[in-house]
C-alpha cells in the first residue's frame, strides 16, 4: 500500500498532536511535576527566596571564596 504526501501530512500531525496530549496529561496527573504560579504564602517564599538571592549576592562580594564544611 502506498501512502501518498497528504496522508503522509495527516499522520504527522495526529501523532504529534497526541504527542502533546499525551505530556499535558501526564503534566496534569504528576504530583512531582506541580509548577504552580499561584500559592497560598506566596510573600513568605518570596521573601525567603530574596533571602537566599542576597546571601549570594554578599558571598559573591567577599575577596576569598566562602568554604562550608560539615
Amino acid at each position: 500500500m502506498k501512502i501518498n504526501w497528504g496522508t503522509g501530512i495527516v499522520i504527522a500531525f495526529v501523532v504529534f498532536i497526541g504527542f502533546i496530549l499525551f505530556l499535558i496529561m501526564l503534566m496534569m496527573s504528576d504530583n512531582k511535576l506541580d509548577h504552580e504560579l499561584v500559592t497560598e504564602d506566596y510573600y513568605e517564599k518570596g521573601t525567603f527566596y530574596q533571602k537566599e538571592i542576597d546571601a549570594e549576592k554578599n558571598s559573591q562580594l567577599l575577596a576569598e571564596n566562602i568554604v562550608i564544611t560539615k
